[in-house]
C-alpha cells in the first residue's frame, strides 16, 4: 500500500505537468479528476469487500 503512495506522489505531479505543458491546465484537471474518481471508486470497492470478508470469519 505504501508503494502506491510513492508512485502516486511521483506520477501525479509529473503527469499533471506534462498535460499542462502539452495542453492546458483544464486538460490536466479533467484527466486527473477522472483518474482520482476511478481510484476512489476502486478503493471503496476493495475496502467494502475486505470488510465483508473479515466479518464473515
Amino acid at each position: 500500500m505504501s508503494a502506491m503512495y510513492g508512485v502516486g506522489n511521483f506520477a501525479g505531479p509529473a503527469l499533471g505537468g506534462l498535460f499542462a505543458q502539452l495542453g492546458s491546465w483544464r486538460l490536466a484537471f479533467a484527466v486527473m479528476a477522472v483518474v482520482a474518481a476511478m481510484c476512489g471508486a476502486l478503493r471503496n470497492h476493495w475496502s467494502s469487500r475486505a470488510g465483508h470478508r473479515s466479518a464473515a470469519t
